[in-house]
């Protein structure tokens, strides 16, 4: 009948703290603690919360029952809210994606610490559903990902993909981190701030 149930909330909740928490824990490592922080926190506004509910628990399934997201298999209030997460939150490449008026498609760079944060994103979605395997789900869907080159290129770099999709910024990328931590700096090879 469409109505949700307080266990299917209580759910929701559940996952969303786990994913929250592994999300902190990652941020924490990038040395974006305030990022961490204050992550997703758009998922808890109605708008996203209550289609997320439906979509993930309402039939008494779960979240990660789900998969990914089937966009000709999901309804449209779920489509509504991903769509506002995404544009709510610059973490997500989307946020990053411009359509233009004749049908254009550009892609703008992530600022370093929105990709960190994307990034910590992917790792806590993982470990939060149980599949750890940053670098396998990444390979299984970068075609599906529109990136600036500079923003892949980094991405990949720090996940340790290889054969990398822009080999010449990841030589700059490498050439950077080694004078940064030539010039005293944190030497943290998982900290946002390089390059």
């Amino acid at each position: 009948d469409g109505r949700l149930t307080m266990k299917a909330h209580l759910q929701y909740l559940s996952y969303v703290l786990r994913h929250k928490w592994f999300v902190l824990v990652e941020c924490w490592k990038m040395g974006i603690f305030w990022r961490g922080l204050v992550h997703d926190l758009s998922k808890f506004t109605p708008a996203e919360w209550f289609p997320y509910v439906r979509y993930f628990y309402g039939d008494g399934g779960t979240r990660e029952s789900k998969g990914d997201y089937n966009v000709d298999d999901t309804p449209q209030d779920f489509e509504m809210a991903w769509n506002h997460h995404q544009k709510a939150n610059d973490h997500h490449w989307q946020y990053w994606v411009r359509f233009g008026d004749d049908g254009t498609v550009k892609v703008l760079p992530m600022p370093p610490k929105a990709r960190a944060e994307m990034l910590c994103d992917w790792r806590g979605a993982g470990r939060a559903l149980g599949k750890p395997d940053t670098l396998a789900w990444y390979s299984a869907n970068l075609s599906k990902m529109i990136l600036y080159p500079e923003t892949r290129a980094w991405i990949e770099w720090k996940l340790g993909y290889y054969p990398p999709c822009h080999p010449e910024l990841m030589e700059e990328l490498g050439n950077k981190a080694r004078l940064r931590m030539s010039l005293g700096a944190s030497g943290n090879p998982n900290a946002f701030d390089y390059p």
